[in-house]
């Protein structure tokens, strides 16, 4: 704005409660600004309009306000409010100069196309927002659902340069795989009985090379003891060449 108006100082900031907050600023001391501050009544007193004051120390409105007194001694003052389509006001863009002076029409159209891509940024990221906010309640919810199912799931990556690790593994199958917070899958398979160990990588390599569901009952030796389990996986190829298999 400072560059398409000539100005020294410009500001965006957003309706926060009393305040107006400062989102880019390129004015010093001037995060906060009060709500009832007359340089911004004014602009949303007139919010279908660019509001100009060609030189705020001759202004009743303005003349004795600390920042037309004091630093950063404002002269010129130009604002347009951030408005969306259905009228409401977010926020103000405005330009400021240390000198009094005209504010010409082809800066006030600048403003006013600049605020209008503003307000096209700050939709984008409000919707960002709010779906990155339904991601985490979604990411919640399916942590909750998964956790109190009476099955064991997990997530298994397979790449040929790091090897295999569990990705993800709710607490049934670690209360049935009590080793897999203490190991990786590598050492796992060493426990898995002899007489199984065969099958189990040979049909895991042709579920993987092929992508076809893979299914398996196998025996583990744990506490010198055998238990049965019976594992299945749907596998995935991802663009980097990486097999996870979801079970």
């Amino acid at each position: 704005a400072s560059l398409f108006c000539g100005t020294p100082i410009s500001l965006i900031t957003l309706l926060d409660g009393e305040h107006h907050r400062s989102i880019l600023n390129k004015a010093p001391n001037m995060t906060f600004i009060l709500k009832k501050d007359p340089f911004y009544q004014y602009v949303l007193h007139e919010p279908d309009k660019v509001s100009v004051i060609s030189d705020t120390s001759c202004d009743k409105r303005t003349k004795f306000h600390p920042f037309v007194k004091r630093r950063p001694y404002i002269r010129l003052y130009a604002g347009v409010p951030l408005v969306t389509t259905n009228g409401n006001i977010w926020g103000i863009l405005c330009v400021m100069d240390h000198r009094p002076r005209q504010f010409l029409p082809n800066q006030q159209r600048a403003l006013q196309i600049l605020a209008k891509k503003v307000m096209m940024v700050l939709i984008v990221h409000k919707k960002f927002l709010l779906l990155e906010r339904t991601i985490r309640l979604s990411k919640k919810r399916i942590k909750a659902l998964t956790e109190n199912l009476p099955v064991g799931m997990f997530l298994l990556r397979m790449d040929a340069e790091e090897g295999c690790s569990f990705e993800f593994v709710n607490k049934q199958f670690l209360g049935m795989h009590q080793l897999i917070q203490a190991h990786p899958p590598e050492k796992i398979l060493k426990m898995v009985h002899p007489g199984d160990i065969g099958d189990l990588k040979a049909s895991l390599r042709k579920s993987c090379t092929t992508i076809s569901q893979w299914s398996l009952k196998y025996r583990v030796t744990i506490n010198g003891g055998l238990r049965w389990f019976h594992l299945g996986a749907k596998p995935e190829k991802s663009d980097n060449g990486r097999i996870n298999l979801y079970g």
